[in-house]
């Protein structure tokens, strides 16, 4: 950890942050322009953000002023300082998921999730690999026959079914993290102060 003496971001700014220190050599791929970090709660948790995977767009509101346009509240819960919320898919299983704007897929499924439900089970997969700041670990991919989030239906969708035995893919307290593919569809409204957020169909 290293000790900061500013970081700005739009309207917010942030004094005397405290920075994680880790190697992101994972998500630079072949990208031009150097990442210099990753932003997650700690600074988000501060705003009511609208973010627009598709577009791609950011912007931070005054959680005391914002007035939601389009679009219902549904509940935020926080897991490890992760955005969570609910969604259904095949089988009619129901369960919590991570949002992960750093993945560029559908879903990913959480190993426990997959032996639990034996989402593996007769289903033709190509082999595949995961990554992230934990490691890589083997995450098959498939088609699920449905997947629904914020009353959108994704018929036949590509996912992945994580076999990792260690990590953040091991999560039993969430089904799966969901990315880029699943979210470009919405204007994503984070509210964490009051433990919310909203999918604004596009």
């Amino acid at each position: 950890y290293r000790r900061g003496e500013h970081f700005q971001l739009g309207p917010l700014t942030l004094t005397n942050p405290i920075y994680g220190d880790i190697d992101l050599g994972f998500a630079q791929g072949g990208s031009a322009r150097k990442i210099a970090g990753i932003v997650g709660y700690d600074v988000l948790a501060r705003s009511v953000v609208e973010l627009e995977v598709g577009t791609p767009r950011i912007a931070l509101h005054d959680p005391a002023t914002y007035t939601l346009s389009g679009g219902e509240w549904q509940d935020l819960t926080l897991h490890a300082n992760h955005a969570c919320f609910r969604a259904r898919y095949e089988g009619e299983h129901e369960g919590l998921f991570r949002l992960d704007t750093g993945a560029t897929g559908t879903v990913t499924f959480h190993a426990p999730t997959v032996r639990r439900f034996e989402l593996l089970k007769d289903r033709e997969v190509l082999a595949n690999q995961s990554s992230g700041v934990g490691g890589s670990a083997s995450a098959p991919e498939g088609v699920l026959k449905w997947f629904e989030l914020a009353g959108h239906r994704f018929e036949a969708p590509r996912v992945e079914f994580s076999q990792a035995t260690s990590g953040a893919f091991t999560d039993v307290y969430t089904d799966g993290n969901i990315g880029q593919q699943f979210l470009k569809p919405f204007k994503i409204v984070l509210d964490y102060r009051h433990d919310r957020i909203a999918f604004v169909a596009l």
